[in-house]
């Protein structure tokens, strides 16, 4: 039995849909093709507040949990942020390269930076790599002195972007 108040679309085994219309097509919420008006879901946690609190977070050099922390919102909260709203990914997306070079620029210059503390949190903030190579005995077994090379490393995406803000160093 169809009433009015049923969809008017046919499913896929031919027989008459039996939900009922609520949309002005006379279909579905499961057939209809217009745009429901009340999608459903949380109501969105931004506003302009806690995104320069996110975005300030972020020039200071802070990792994105401590963003989140910072605005007052889960991690994931700021990942929806980057991922649907272009004007915040952008700002946030500079303020991050504003961090990363006071960081980088802290820990090589400045005395009062602790650098072992600066490189730390480039590696765990910014995915940059740091390796050590050391070898513990010459040829034939023989000891030899220990020498230690620290370098950290970029990945070609870190060092394109670097280079775009700073030029390339020839």
């Amino acid at each position: 039995m169809m009433s009015e108040d049923n969809c008017t679309a046919t499913k896929n085994d031919g027989e008459p849909c039996t939900y009922s219309a609520k949309y002005p097509d006379g279909k579905c919420g499961v057939h209809t093709d217009c745009i429901d008006p009340d999608p459903g879901g949380r109501p969105s946690k931004y506003n302009d507040e806690r995104a320069r609190a996110a975005i300030e977070a972020a020039r200071e050099g802070k990792s994105r949990s401590g963003c989140a922390r910072a605005a007052g919102v889960d991690e994931g909260t700021i990942r929806n942020w980057l991922s649907d709203r272009e004007d915040f990914f952008r700002a946030y997306t500079r303020a991050r390269a504003k961090g990363e070079s006071r960081l980088i620029r802290g820990g090589l210059h400045d005395p009062d930076v602790d650098s072992s503390f600066a490189k730390f949190l480039l590696a765990s903030s910014f995915d940059y790599a740091t390796t050590e190579k050391r070898e513990h005995s010459g040829p034939g077994g023989d000891s030899i002195p220990v020498e230690q090379e620290h370098s950290t490393t970029l990945s070609d995406s870190d060092r394109d972007f670097l280079d775009s803000v700073f030029g390339a160093e020839d």
